[in-house]
């Protein structure tokens, strides 16, 4: 068995950090949009633009988050994405590594969050789409024996 993804296959995020990051840009990335909608076209560069100097600039990830949220000029925390800011400060122990990580991994990250969000846009255009077509179907009627 090969361990290469065929070009049909999407990338998984290789950890549970990696994952983490993951849904945290993209709550990131939802509270851009919705509080910055001009920059539609930008935000993908702008995102990946913010974790790479965040990365840079900070000493801990609570510091990290603080500027990330700064550089997309996002205001507080929605629900889901507080949830995640302190599930990553309690992950990540003081002095590790992580924002080396971050700076030698954020394009992969960004790759990772891209991926993930377009594989989430599919899944909920196919649920639509047999919502629809569920709403449509003729109803049977009383009686009426199906072959």
């Amino acid at each position: 068995m090969s361990d290469q993804v065929s070009v049909n296959q999407s990338p998984r995020p290789t950890s549970a950090l990696d994952e983490l990051l993951v849904n945290l840009l993209l709550a990131f990335r939802a509270q851009h949009l919705r509080e910055n909608p001009s920059s539609r076209m930008t935000h993908w560069d702008k995102l990946q633009s913010a974790v790479q100097m965040s990365a840079r600039t900070t000493r801990d990830p609570s510091e990290w988050l603080s500027v990330m949220r700064d550089q997309l000029r996002i205001g507080a925390p929605w629900k889901e994405t507080a949830q995640l800011e302190c599930q990553l400060v309690a992950t990540v122990p003081a002095g590790s590594a992580f924002l080396e990580m971050l700076e030698r991994r954020y394009v992969y990250l960004i790759a990772l969050t891209r991926v993930e969000a377009e594989a989430r846009q599919k899944a909920a255009e196919v649920a639509a789409a047999a919502k629809l077509a569920a709403a449509h179907a003729e109803p049977e009627k009383p009686g009426k024996v199906k072959n």
